[in-house]
């Protein structure tokens, strides 16, 4: 197979730009030889894997890039009636580059722009890596291309659902670009029952002031939720809880919107069970900085509290977050 510089839409400008762009750069492959002939190709391939990094783009270099394949390559024989499957490949390329077309096209609208965009071939992008999938032979299950020219423009989130697509699992985090959250927690818990006055004080004392935190590797989603509830007539309890999470939901839900995804939604873990009764439950997830912000937190405090407080006056780390809420912290 040839090995040549590769292309997707008619790189020919270039732009120098006073300040440079930054993107997402990194690839993946995943290869399956079906012929022992291709196994070395597939090594070859792999070793090419780098880890998803924030890079400063070179000078002329106006364009982020993302672009997701699953292709196989079939030798035929028709004199020998011979079909073999040589091998599969998945693959995941980000990075910098330059070129004509914004936003993010599958291979049927790469097709209608040009036949030739159909394929990984030369012509198409001109990036760093050095590959070419096409000719006679090659087969497309999956061609997707997004290009566009702000810095991070192509994000982890975007990131993600294109690992989803191609490998079926999500990206956790990028290198250097760790989430940065809101975090703390604030719990007001009133006893009815003298035995439940220590369990109270237990809760209150987990209370941490409201700060901007990074977010450690693999957490990338804010987390905000609020809930009044209440445990027969032992205790009443009111919180907030903003925390570094994971997850698959995105948006805000109330209670009767978490109960219609997953009835597992409706309570808190470690307030869950026979006896405990819930009056609010609402909760937020986002997946970019900041996103659960000061207003939308002032917003539950009044709700939850009925007031809400100057936040961010320290910066202290969460040390434990008191509970989660099924998937959504446990992704």
């Amino acid at each position: 197979m040839a090995t040549s510089t590769f292309t997707i839409l008619l790189f020919v400008a270039v732009i120098v730009c006073a300040d440079a762009l930054q993107c997402i750069v990194g690839n993946e492959y995943n290869c399956t030889a079906h012929d022992v002939a291709y196994a070395r190709h597939c090594e070859q391939l792999e070793a090419r894997n780098q880890v998803f990094v924030v890079k400063t783009c070179l000078a002329g270099q106006d364009k982020c890039l993302l672009f997701a394949s699953k292709l196989s390559f079939i030798l035929s024989n028709l004199v020998l009636f011979l079909v073999e499957e040589t091998f599969d490949l998945q693959l995941i390329t980000a990075s910098c580059g330059t070129g004509t077309l914004d936003g993010c096209n599958n291979r049927q609208e790469l097709l209608a722009i040009n036949p030739r965009f159909g394929q990984i071939t030369q012509g198409i992008l001109t990036t760093s890596w050095n590959d070419d999938f096409s000719g006679p032979g090659y087969e497309y299950d999956l061609l997707d291309v997004c290009v566009c020219d702000t810095d991070v423009c192509v994000d982890v989130d975007k990131l993600s659902g294109y690992e989803n697509t191609v490998f079926g699992r999500r990206f956790t985090t990028v290198a250097g670009n760790q989430l940065q959250c809101i975090t703390g927690k604030e719990l007001n818990c009133t006893a009815h029952d003298t035995a439940y006055v220590e369990y109270c004080e237990q809760l209150q004392s987990r209370n941490t002031e409201y700060a901007e935190q990074t977010c450690s590797e693999g957490q990338d989603k804010c987390l905000l939720f609020a809930s009044k509830l209440s445990f027969k007539d032992k205790f009443d309890l009111q919180l907030i809880i903003a925390a570094c999470g994971t997850g698959t939901l995105q948006g805000c839900n109330n209670r009767q919107e978490l109960l219609a995804i997953n009835p597992s939604f409706g309570q808190i873990d470690e307030f869950s069970g026979q006896g405990y009764e819930y009056e609010i439950l609402d909760v937020c997830v986002c997946s970019t900085k900041l996103c659960v912000d000061e207003n939308k937190l002032s917003d539950f405090q009044k709700i939850i509290f009925g007031n809400y407080t100057n936040f961010l006056r320290g910066h202290l780390l969460v040390v434990g977050i008191l509970m989660s809420i099924g998937t959504f912290l446990a992704g």
